[in-house]
């Protein structure tokens, strides 16, 4: 083999690998990036089919989300951040609105049963339940 053809191999096959890494390492970038979460209802039972009670649900969580710096799309109920921020995470910040949300529905009483919860959607957070809540009775 002649050092130009050793050449030529050497810079095919650099280049195969740098495509194979930029495959790999694209293909993780959801490992990488932030967790994905969604609000919404795993139950509504009740005589409330007005839906007053699942709408102050809903409008007391996502005032609170929003009032720590989150936005909630109200279609589909993904959670996000108004601005790029590492501390406090995305995570933090929605327990936070949780909790908020939660004092100001707790001494209500109901008429139905609710249960809001928070979910992961994409693959970092796939699977996990951040939050969780029943309010009211069967």
């Amino acid at each position: 083999m002649t050092m130009k053809h050793s050449s030529f191999y050497k810079l095919v096959f650099l280049t195969l690998l740098a495509g194979v890494l930029f495959l790999i390492t694209s293909c993780s970038d959801d490992e990488k990036g932030e967790a994905v979460y969604a609000a919404g209802f795993n139950t509504i039972k009740g005589d409330d089919m007005s839906n007053t009670e699942s709408t102050l649900i809903w409008n007391t969580y996502a005032n609170a989300f929003r009032a720590n710096g989150l936005k909630i799309d109200d279609n589909n109920g993904t959670i996000t951040l108004n601005v790029p921020t590492t501390s406090p995470t995305l995570e933090e910040r929605i327990k936070t609105g949780c909790e908020e949300a939660e004092s100001e529905l707790e001494s209500r009483e109901w008429n139905g049963y609710y249960e809001y919860a928070i979910v992961g959607l994409n693959s970092k957070a796939q699977s996990i339940v951040l939050y969780s809540i029943s309010f009211g009775s069967f």
